[in-house]
């Protein structure tokens, strides 16, 4: 049976290994010695890696979520999500303009809803770093503060008679 050595000398941390096989994880911080995986366990462990890497994909593919995902994420149906989507410009800057992706609008959702923190989306989302992810959620806000904002919240969102009818109801 192969064995595989771990040499002492490896350095691990939740952000590269992942929240996997949380006993393995707490031995290599805390324990300074060799750790020996064996043929079964090692691919174990790598199914382990790859179905992480799967999952963690899974955020930049729309299709990849259900209905059920999207409302764990944000109070949206996919539907819904493609919809507001539509309303996403891209906005204005210095030398150009920046867009607006699938990712970043469900990252600034999830935000809204969980109350995350920058450094939690930031490894959830998989951004580069805390400011990357302080961007993509301002640039969110100031997109949908373009032209969503003023269709559909505020006095010009409806019309005279229309607030009349709800009002009499």
């Amino acid at each position: 049976m192969p064995t595989t050595y771990i040499p002492e000398n490896v350095k691990s941390c939740q952000h590269h290994l992942g929240y996997l096989l949380p006993p393995l994880l707490l031995g290599l911080q805390f324990i300074n010695r060799p750790y020996v995986i064996k043929g079964p366990e090692l691919y174990i462990l790598l199914q382990a890696f790859c179905e992480v890497a799967r999952n963690m994909t899974r955020l930049d593919d729309e299709n990849s979520l259900t209905d059920e995902d999207y409302k764990i994420f944000c109070p949206l149906s996919k539907e819904q999500f493609r919809e507001l989507f539509t309303y996403c410009d891209r906005v204005p800057r210095e030398g150009g303009y920046r867009y607006v992706s699938k990712k970043d609008l469900l990252m600034f959702l999830c935000k809204i809803r969980q109350g995350l923190s920058d450094e939690f989306l930031c490894a959830m989302f998989q951004y580069s770093s805390r400011q990357d992810t302080s961007l993509a959620i301002a640039t969110v806000r100031k997109s949908l503060t373009q032209r969503f904002v003023p269709a559909n919240i505020g006095f010009d969102a409806i019309r005279r008679e229309n607030y009349i009818t709800i009002i009499e109801i």
